[in-house]
C-alpha cells in the first residue's frame, strides 16, 4: 500500500472513530435544531455573567447563543473535530474569551459553578448525569434538556417545541 493510501486510511479511521466514539459514551452526534437551542436558553432565563455548561455540546450553537448573550459558556465534547469547528468559530466571531471546550470525558465534567447545564443526550446518559447534578450543581441552578427527562426531578416547565418533542426545565431546589 503506498503511503498515501496509508494516510488516507488513516484520516478514514480517524474521522469514523471520532463520530462513534461519543455515542458509545453518551450519544452519537444530533445537532439541536437552532430554534430549540434558543428556546432551551431562553426557558433557562440566563442573566449575563453566569456560567453555562453545554454537556455533548457538539457544534457549539448553544455555547455561542450563551455567550451572545453575556454568559460565560463551557462545552464538553470528546470529538476533537467538533471541538475545533468551535473555536475557530468562536474566534471568528469575536467570543473566544467568552467560550471554552474541554475534551473531558462529560462525566467528569466538573459543575460546582454553573448556573446552567444544557443537555441533549440519551436516555442512559442522563440518567447516569442525575447523580452528578444532584452532588454537584449548586441551589438554583437550572437543567434544560431536550427530548429526555431527569429521572427523579419534577420539570419547573416543558414546552413542546416540535410534535411530540419537548424541552423540560428543572431546578436545582426543585429536586425530589
Amino acid at each position: 500500500m503506498s503511503p498515501l493510501a496509508w494516510a488516507l486510511t488513516g484520516l478514514a479511521g480517524a474521522i469514523a472513530l471520532s463520530l462513534l466514539l461519543p455515542g458509545w459514551l453518551g450519544g452519537v452526534w444530533s445537532p439541536t435544531p437552532k430554534d430549540v437551542a434558543r428556546i432551551m436558553l431562553d426557558l433557562a432565563q440566563p442573566h449575563a455573567g453566569e456560567h453555562l455548561v453545554d454537556l455533548g455540546c457538539g457544534d457549539g450553537r448553544l455555547l455561542i447563543l450563551a455567550a451572545r448573550q453575556g454568559l460565560q459558556a463551557t462545552g464538553y465534547e470528546i470529538n476533537p473535530f467538533w471541538r475545533l469547528w468551535i473555536f475557530a468559530k468562536a474566534a471568528l466571531l469575536g467570543l473566544q474569551g467568552s467560550i471554552k471546550v474541554k475534551g473531558t470525558d462529560l462525566f467528569q465534567a466538573s459543575l460546582e459553578d454553573t448556573q446552567i447545564v444544557t443537555v441533549f443526550l440519551s436516555q442512559a446518559a442522563l440518567n447516569r448525569l442525575e447523580p452528578i447534578f444532584a452532588k454537584q450543581l449548586p441551589p438554583g441552578a437550572r437543567i434544560v434538556t431536550y427530548e429526555k427527562v431527569l429521572p427523579g426531578w419534577t420539570a419547573l416547565k416543558a414546552v413542546e417545541v416540535r410534535p411530540g418533542k419537548w424541552v423540560y426545565l428543572y431546578g436545582k431546589e426543585q429536586q425530589s
